[in-house]
């Protein structure tokens, strides 16, 4: 059986690693690998290992034989880690020829201070790592690794930069390793065959951890890093908000501006769109992705620009709602302030340029950049995945547009973002303020949006943060500022809960408690005559509420009653209450806005009521023409030579497609259809005439 051997320094360590050919006596070595040499190991190999380079010595194990990685210390001081990859079975020997050897070995067992000699048998599923302290040049530390019987435990190889992790404890004044091990158990179901992810921690303004866990990249078989460089996703909108508010600082721009000012391309809705609305959802723009898959391109067929995307927006005829009368998060108008950047500055500088001068560069975010072309080459850039049955399929975006999202960036520099909003080194303390002050729209509701950030209380704290989406990609960044902690996590599979993964690391510092679910009651409300399908009045689309094994669920939340009439959501912030009348109405309370809902009754029509609907339906706002077609009994719409999309009868004339959306008709007073709409959560009303 194959394994691997991974020793890792302490960054700022130089010192000499060498195989003994004892290790080659059953299976061999197979090479002596690092950044800067590879090659087929001789009877000895020896490497110079510098300061910030990891060493990895690939080999194999025979039963009942043994390898041995000699470290030789030429630092003063200095840890270092060995741990092993899967398929190696047995007992880890650790010994030391200086008096003061190791500091601790980490298994099943632990020992403080020196040990001249240690055994321990690694537990199921955990890595071995020994920290050596040495003192001296004559420092000389020996692991044996001994490969003995299948009834041992497995050790299973950490993708984790340890060294990084322990070397930013120690800054911080020694973090506890208890807090470490709960960091790798929260991320503990990434390995050497998944994609994975990074975590960052600050305290206090001090990193106090980084990791990696999993892979970067699944067809290289590289690990995921501390530096590696990661796609924001959403994450992106608050430096995107900051570069607005840079230009506003600067005189060059007035956020109560019309976006029209700078982008003539979009039409003169009536009510002034301003930059101010776009960055905090405000401003009614329709999602552009939506309005791609009508326009018979989807994201992924097409590169697209945020050029293409400002054509596209100003090919709308109308808006979501009226600017600062609602919320309806849309990536459209962040994407396209990239371009009000460049044209409010009139001096041929790029959006990409101006933010790295005026926010990644003063800040130290070197390893930060815009994903402006999608062919660049980034090193040490993560790939994207998703789950396509029992493997994954990469998911990494093929598109040019940015400003919503395509930041490409680490843990650590997002961390040295987030401190920004302490020390205020960009911007000053009025446009830190003013970043994290929630918009409150025109009726007077204050909502938890800010610019390009959410403000929230979570588990009784005060969270700032933002989560982010894009392909494969998955990140969160949360801050608490009254405890002065900071969490970044960064992902590239596409089935990672970044934000579920921070909370969670985040509680080790903040010392918040969990999230208490609230317990199941039925007391305070009937749902006898409330069951049924819910039909959310301003697109169209569709939940079902349902009584249930004792339990009352609306669509995939559990709701609990908490008072007459009124209930919560057991996973999320949102509160519910019926309100009587014909029909009855459920409003749902969210912390950006009131949603309602009407209880509807679903139909089943038949194949000549579906015929009805059958016919040609043209949008100048799409550009195309929408073929409504019935077949075996089934309606369905297509665009050109694309796909079907099966439509499911919901209510009296509308349907509801795979993903959830809306397709509904309108009928003129003789009853004939005359125009399909389609909705979904952020295109709320897009309409198609008929035209066949």
């Amino acid at each position: 059986m194959l394994g691997d051997l991974v020793v890792e320094f302490h960054r700022g360590v130089v010192g000499f690693v060498s195989v003994p050919i004892d290790a080659r006596a059953s299976g061999g070595f197979c090479a002596l690998v690092n950044s800067f040499n590879q090659r087929a190991a001789d009877s000895l190999a020896t490497g110079l290992l510098a300061g910030k380079e990891v060493l990895q010595i690939a080999g194999g194990f025979g039963r009942n034989r043994a390898a041995v990685v000699e470290v030789v210390s030429q630092a003063e001081k200095f840890p270092f880690f060995v741990f092993g990859d899967e398929g190696v079975h047995g007992l880890i020997r650790v010994e030391e020829a200086s008096p003061r050897g190791l500091g601790d070995v980490e298994g099943k067992s632990r020992w403080a201070g020196a040990s001249v000699e240690g055994v321990v048998a690694v537990p199921q599923g955990q890595p071995l790592v020994v920290i050596g302290a040495c003192d001296g040049a004559d420092c000389h530390v020996q692991v044996i690794v001994a490969r003995v019987d299948e009834a041992h435990a497995r050790i299973r190889k950490s993708m984790r930069t340890v060294a990084a992790a322990l070397s930013f404890m120690l800054a911080a004044g020694g973090q506890t390793t208890s807090k470490q091990a709960e960091v790798d158990r929260i991320f503990g179901a990434f390995n050497t065959h998944t994609p994975g992810c990074a975590v960052g921690v600050a305290q206090n303004g001090t990193v106090v951890l980084r990791a990696g866990y999993g892979m970067a990249d699944l067809e290289r078989n590289v690990a995921v890093g501390v530096d590696t460089i990661f796609e924001s996703g959403s994450v992106a909108k608050q430096f995107t908000a900051a570069a607005l508010m840079l230009l506003a600082q600067q005189g060059k721009i007035s956020l109560d501006d019309p976006m029209r000012k700078y982008l003539p391309e979009l039409p003169d809705y009536g009510a002034a769109l301003t930059i101010r609305h776009v960055l905090s959802h405000v401003s009614g723009l329709r999602e552009w992705r939506p309005i791609a898959s009508f326009g018979g391109f989807a994201e992924g067929t097409f590169v697209y620009t945020n050029q293409d995307l400002l054509l596209m927006a100003g090919q709308q005829r109308a808006l979501n709602f009226d600017p600062g009368t609602n919320y309806s998060y849309t990536n459209t108008g962040f994407n396209i302030s990239t371009i009000l950047v460049e044209r409010a500055l009139g001096n041929g500088k790029t959006f990409q340029t101006f933010t790295r001068e005026n926010i990644f560069e003063p800040l130290g975010m070197t390893h930060s950049r815009w994903r402006d072309d999608f062919r660049a080459v980034v090193p040490n850039r993560a790939l994207a995945y998703g789950r396509s049955g029992d493997g994954f399929v990469q998911q990494t975006p093929i598109e040019n547009i940015i400003g919503a999202g395509g930041l490409l960036t680490t843990v650590g520099d997002l961390l040295l973002w987030n401190e920004n909003f302490t020390h205020a080194k960009v911007g000053g303390q009025e446009f830190v303020k003013a970043q994290q002050t929630p918009a409150v729209l025109s009726g007077g509701r204050k909502i938890t949006y800010a610019a390009g950030l959410s403000v929230s209380i979570y588990g009784g704290l005060r969270e700032v943060s933002h989560s982010g989406a894009t392909g494969g990609y998955r990140t969160w960044l949360g801050r608490y500022p009254e405890q002065a902690v900071s969490v970044a996590v960064m992902c590239n599979g596409a089935e990672a809960n970044p934000t579920a993964l921070g909370r969670e690391t985040a509680r080790l510092w903040t010392g918040a408690a969990a999230p208490v679910k609230a317990s199941a009651s039925t007391s305070a409300v009937n749902p006898a005559g409330l069951t049924g399908m819910y039909r959310k009045v301003r697109d169209n689309t569709v939940t079902d509420l349902r009584w249930r094994d004792a339990k009352l669920t609306f669509g995939a939340i559990e709701l609990i009653a908490v008072g007459p009439g009124k209930l919560v959501g057991s996973a999320n912030e949102n509160e519910y209450s019926f309100e009587e009348g014909t029909p009855v109405k459920l409003r749902v309370v969210t912390p950006t806005g009131d949603t309602i809902y009407e209880r509807a009754s679903p139909v089943q029509p038949t194949a000549a009521e579906l015929g009805a609907f059958v016919g040609e339906y043209g949008s100048r706002e799409t550009g195309t023409t929408v073929i409504v077609e019935l077949k075996a009994g089934e309606l369905r719409y297509r665009i050109g030579a694309g796909a079907p999309v099966i439509l499911k009868p919901t209510f009296v004339d509308a349907f509801a497609t795979p993903s959830g959306s809306s397709i509904s008709f309108v009928r003129d007073a003789a009853g004939k259809v005359t125009t399909m709409r389609a909705g979904e959560d952020r295109v709320w009303d897009l309409r198609f005439s008929r035209v066949k």
